[in-house]
């Protein structure tokens, strides 16, 4: 069964293990009137493992949206573009992605997406089999050897 996790964090000290339940929330909420001193030493421990990962949640779970400039410093986009600039970024993005090898690419996000550091390397070793012994491997590695352009199959 599933189930969400509130943190809600008040009046007192906050240190790194409650940094570490608000990381671990799908909601965090952390009043107001805390002092602030304790609230920026636990928030700055837990900054990278926890902020993205709460506005998505919330942005999930409530169906609120957040601006383009929230979303890029939150890690959620990569990029902020003017109306004008829109479909060229696009264009750009999706011809170099294009140029990749689809695994590589695949195993990327998935490490990505993986959360903590064990995870993180498992999903690492994982992805470095699934990629290694693969046609797309082989053709990379012939294409920068023979100095031309590669042409990945996806397999």
């Amino acid at each position: 069964m599933f189930v969400s996790k509130a943190a809600v964090v008040g009046a007192g000290t906050m240190g790194g293990e409650i940094a570490q339940a608000i990381a671990n929330a799908d909601i965090p909420v952390v009043l107001k009137d805390i002092e602030q001193r304790y609230v920026e030493r636990g928030i700055q421990r837990a900054r990278s493992l926890w902020r993205s990962r709460v506005e998505a949640g919330e942005m999930n779970l409530t169906g609120e949206s957040i601006s383009a400039q929230t979303a890029y410093e939150l890690g959620l986009a990569h990029r902020v573009v003017r109306d004008h600039e829109l479909l060229d970024t696009a264009l750009l993005w999706a011809r170099r992605l294009a140029g990749q090898a689809p695994l590589a690419v695949q195993q990327i996000k998935r490490v990505s997406a993986a959360q903590g550091l064990d995870a993180g390397i498992e999903a690492e070793q994982e992805a470095f089999a699934e990629v290694f012994g693969s046609k797309d491997a082989r053709e990379g590695i012939g294409a920068f050897l023979e100095k031309r352009t590669a042409r990945f199959s996806g397999r």
